[in-house]
């Protein structure tokens, strides 16, 4: 689900190129918002004047009436990079903030999510068994081999079995769904985070139910307080249902005379336990087709290095993306191209490295794609571990490379006529108010990206 909403964002947002009259409007926006956000006051309000669809004139008008030195360097800024468009009625399914971020650095959206890539199942079993058994004095535990660090599950399975312990199977297996829930909503919250833009600095995780939604109980009275635009939207996902489930355990959880904990966790964990199959229920029935298997992932990742490169927008955009394709004084062959898709790939998706890295010497030119690669290519000569997922993709061997760059996705070429993803989007957004499978929005699970929860109200706020 993860990779398909930022995917189906990514994409989106290079096919306003194709499909849009107004290419160079859009252009301008987004390199608005790259300027705007030197300064976090002025960034608020450029993003919420775009989100209300008006025009520069507007926009410089609103500078000027500021007066402020951030103001004074922005509006030079528009100047020198001749940053006009007109008022746009239109909408689109993401924010611009969104677009933005997936326009001019989606590979630290991608390092984020392949953090989660070498997350070990059983390793995680074994580690939660021992957290809810050791004991309360950490010296008992050295010499027990049940709390050894380095333990498997079989091994583990195995000792419970010489030393006939009980366990409780069912409830072992609720905190271990609800625990697991937590992680991984947590980790995915912190992504789509990145692709928010938020008034303060820290943001503590919250459920999506607790975010629009303020409980205060006393001895008088018990109220709930809904923002009234994020229940609107939530109402709008078609997600009744879900929002009742919300009250319901939030009425539970006040009222509720039982522990805080119990023999296998918390609780908040035993609630959780449905939480992942909830989500796999809801996203079966909205499915967009766009990731039929999570092998198809990389592909569609060099697809989009490839077309921004190509026609040097997104990363590859002068003065705005992260690979200095001005630098490179060769005609590139399709071979080039290959290459520093793989190389980009290789070094900051399957090493870590920063993308940041590709564009340290603005001075110097290349006269090969060799050249240009080959400080990158000691950095990652080795091949250690690295994210399963784009360990193929990483491979600078030529024969291969070539092979899999004829079969990129079509969603980025243009003379191929390429099916619009926001087709996709908007059968998605159907599904999803008709559809009877609720989301688990009292959960750590972000939305939908298209759903843009918080983003207006958030903005507004500023």
């Amino acid at each position: 689900m993860a990779w398909e909403q930022v995917l189906l964002l990514a994409i989106y947002s290079r096919q306003r190129y194709i499909e849009c009259s107004d290419d160079r409007g859009f252009n301008n926006r987004i390199q608005l918002v790259h300027e705007a956000r030197k300064d976090h006051k002025l960034m608020g309000e450029v993003l919420n004047s775009l989100e209300q669809g008006k025009g520069s004139n507007d926009i410089v008008a609103m500078l000027l009436n500021d007066g402020s030195l951030s103001s004074t360097t922005l509006l030079a800024d528009i100047e020198s990079k001749q940053i006009a468009f007109t008022t746009y009625s239109g909408s689109h399914p993401f924010s611009y903030f969104a677009m933005y971020t997936m326009l001019h650095d989606p590979l630290s959206v991608f390092q984020q999510l392949l953090a989660f890539d070498g997350f070990s199942l059983t390793e995680f079993i074994v580690h939660r068994w021992q957290g809810l058994n050791k004991s309360p004095f950490p010296m008992s535990n050295n010499d027990e081999p049940l709390f050894n660090p380095a333990l498997s599950l079989d091994r583990l399975t195995d000792i419970i079995e010489e030393k006939g312990i009980e366990v409780n199977r069912e409830a072992f297996a609720s905190e271990l769904k609800g625990a697991l829930a937590q992680i991984i909503g947590k980790h995915l919250k912190a992504t789509f985070d990145l692709l928010h833009w938020r008034s303060h600095a820290k943001y503590e995780p919250a459920s999506l139910f607790s975010e629009m939604c303020t409980v205060e109980k006393n001895k008088h009275h018990f109220r709930m307080d809904f923002d009234a635009v994020l229940l609107s939207n939530v109402i709008n996902l078609g997600q009744v249902d879900s929002l009742m489930e919300g009250i319901k355990a939030e009425i539970t959880r006040a009222y509720d005379k039982s522990p805080l904990t119990g023999p296998f966790g918390s609780t908040d964990n035993k609630s959780a336990d449905g939480v992942i199959d909830a989500l796999s229920e809801w996203y079966k029935s909205v499915n967009t087709g766009l990731i039929k298997k999570i092998e198809r992932v990389p592909a569609l990742i060099a697809c989009l290095l490839d077309f921004d490169l190509r026609f040097r927008i997104g990363m590859g955009s002068e003065g705005f993306g992260l690979i200095r394709m001005s630098a490179l004084r060769f005609k590139l062959t399709s071979r080039d191209y290959a290459m520093l898709v793989t190389a980009i790939i290789r070094y900051t998706l399957f090493k870590s490295g920063s993308a940041y890295d590709f564009n340290n010497n603005v001075f110097r030119t290349y006269q090969s794609i060799e050249s240009f690669l080959a400080d990158f290519a000691q950095k990652s000569d080795n091949d250690s571990a690295g994210p399963a997922l784009v360990k193929t993709w990483s491979n600078l061997e030529q024969g291969p490379m070539i092979e899999r760059f004829k079969k990129l996705p079509g969603y980025l070429k243009p003379h191929l006529n390429p099916e619009m993803i926001r087709e996709k989007i908007a059968e998605q957004k159907r599904l999803s108010r008709e559809e009877s499978t609720p989301y688990p929005i009292n959960s750590l699970f972000p939305l939908p990206l298209w759903a843009k929860l918080s983003e207006t109200a958030t903005i507004a706020g500023e």
